[in-house]
């Protein structure tokens, strides 16, 4: 947990500020407006993450992939989800792993009164996974979320 927080640590304050967090960017969401998440959980899953994005890798590269993966998804008010930037410090290439495709279409969320941008850190090690959820404040900067 320690690396997770330490690698959205390094990032600069004045991306905090920024529409993308990550440094691998991806199109088409909307941007126009939305809250990212602060002191706590504001979007609740209704899809499971790892499901989700083993849902178009081959059984070989499920067994095998290895590091952390941060996402930021924006949710819109309708439990949608929209992948806007990606840091991969996995074994296994981004584009091997056809995010965009899986989270845009298959990551849903219980319905908001505004949209929201989430940032998930994803730990895969062994047959382990560990997910957690990260919120962004000015006092906090990044930090962990509890549920």
């Amino acid at each position: 947990m320690r690396k997770i927080v330490i690698i959205l640590l390094i990032l600069s304050a004045n991306q905090i500020y920024c529409q993308n967090i990550f440094t691998e960017k991806f199109d088409l969401c909307n941007t126009t407006y939305f809250e990212t998440e602060s002191d706590s959980v504001l979007a609740k899953p209704i899809s499971d993450f790892v499901n989700v994005i083993a849902t178009n890798l081959n059984d070989d590269k499920v067994k095998t992939i290895r590091g952390i993966l941060s996402l930021q998804i924006i949710v819109d008010e309708d439990g949608r989800s929209c992948l806007l930037s990606v840091e991969n410090n996995t074994n296994i290439e981004t584009d091997e792993l056809f995010l965009k495709t899986s989270i845009d279409d298959n990551l849903l969320w219980h319905k908001l009164n505004r949209q929201v941008s989430v940032i998930v850190a994803i730990k895969f090690y062994g047959n382990e996974v560990e997910i957690k959820r990260i919120g962004i404040s000015k006092e906090k900067g990044f930090h962990e979320l509890s549920n």
